[in-house]
């Protein structure tokens, strides 16, 4: 009776564990602000945005949200999530926070470098779907005023959005239609690697300097692995849900100091899409493909390939 009694117990605390859920728990500014900081180094200094104001005028015309957080089901799942506005080093930074069940939470930067001087969302539903609608002023261009004299010119800060959903551990477009194509190949290029993938789960990565991975140079050096099913299936969804074959071929940043993506996608027996972006930001969707394929030089067993012996040309006299 009495192991029974503790058996009992120990379920009943099991399930209090497994729903329990700290984000329906706390509210204030300050909980919100140190739980952020101990999910993400990186925003130890975040601060909730409570008044909800922008240092820049014209982003007064961005849609103003609610609150400064948000409670509601993120992720579809049926439990709750948050979403955030803040400031972090005097920049306005809207953050996620989703319930990764057990008492545990991942931390999401919804804001991208091309908003950061300010950018403001709101929690929508569409097709019985949560979805975040993420407004921001891209890149502003200058144009002519027939207001004013001849010759003059103002800047234009012109309002886009893009509704997103969180799928594939990460925010991307919202798709209604996802295609279905069949990948047989999939290749990235940023600095100086490379990594192809093939339909039967087999990869490739090339180094062309220090490998990181050696802590050593590694010039034009081959590795192999062997992915799991499920990581080529994730990646390839991920792609289909984009519609990959309608994305643009070129997205570029203004500026010098940022990074080039080269995605190459074979699909449909041969037919081939390129994507080049100059920023790494093209779309949300493209920058969970260029994270999930940057983070296989480090989540999978490389061996590095034997080098090919060079065959002697015949000598002539």
């Amino acid at each position: 009776m009495v192991c029974s009694s503790l058996l009992m117990t120990a379920l009943a605390q099991a399930m209090v564990n497994r729903d329990f859920n700290k984000l329906d728990s706390i509210s204030q500014p300050a909980e919100v602000e140190a739980l952020v900081a101990s999910l993400d180094k990186r925003f130890a200094k975040f601060r909730v945005n409570t008044a909800l104001t922008f240092e820049d005028d014209y982003c007064l015309k961005l849609p103003k949200a609610a609150s400064a957080i948000v409670k509601t089901d993120l992720d579809n799942n049926g439990s709750t999530d948050m979403l955030v506005f803040g400031m972090l080093e005097r920049k306005p930074v809207i953050i996620a926070i989703i319930d990764a069940g057990n008492n545990t939470h991942a931390l999401k930067n919804i804001t991208r470098s091309f908003s950061r001087r300010c950018s403001t969302a709101e929690v929508i539903r569409e097709d019985q779907k949560t979805l975040v609608e993420y407004f921001y002023f891209k890149q502003p261009v200058w144009t002519y005023d027939s207001a004013h004299a001849v010759g003059a010119t103002r800047l234009i800060h012109k309002i886009e959005s893009s509704k997103l959903i969180y799928k594939f551990d990460d925010f991307v477009e919202y798709n209604k239609s996802p295609q279905n194509h069949q990948i047989e190949k999939i290749k990235y290029k940023q600095g100086g690697f490379s990594i192809e993938i093939f339909s039967n789960e087999t990869a490739r990565y090339k180094t062309t300097g220090y490998d990181p991975l050696r802590g050593r140079g590694m010039f034009n050096a081959w590795f192999n692995s062997t992915l799991k099913e499920s990581e080529w299936s994730e990646l390839t969804g991920l792609l289909n849900y984009l519609d990959f074959t309608n994305l643009a071929d070129k997205y570029y940043i203004s500026g010098s100091h940022y990074a080039t993506g080269i995605l190459e996608i074979i699909y449909d027996d041969g037919k081939v899409k390129t994507i080049n972006d100059d920023g790494l930001m093209g779309t949300f969707g493209l920058n969970r493909v260029y994270q999930m394929m940057n983070a296989l030089k480090n989540n999978q067993a490389w061996n590095l390939e034997p080098t090919k012996a060079l065959v002697p040309l015949p000598r002539t006299r």
